[in-house]
């Protein structure tokens, strides 16, 4: 079986291991073959973190994005 996963930025991942384990985040940032960052969502803040790719499991959903329309 293939371990390939869709790391791409935008995507939805759910973290497995440390602090963060249980957390849904969003990958805003691929930093090479081992590591991504991530964006967590903690009530009104957000925190970033540099994450293993072996520690995540990538969701098949991707962010909504909105984009602000330019007056």
């Amino acid at each position: 079986m293939s371990e390939a996963k869709i790391t791409e930025t935008g995507r939805i991942c759910v973290r497995l291991a440390g602090r963060f384990a249980g957390m849904k985040g969003e990958i805003t940032k691929i930093l090479d073959n081992n590591f991504v960052e991530v964006t967590y969502k903690l009530g009104e803040n957000t925190k970033v973190k540099k994450t293993n790719i072996a520690h995540i499991v990538v969701l098949n959903e991707k962010a909504s994005v909105e984009k602000a329309e330019k007056k």
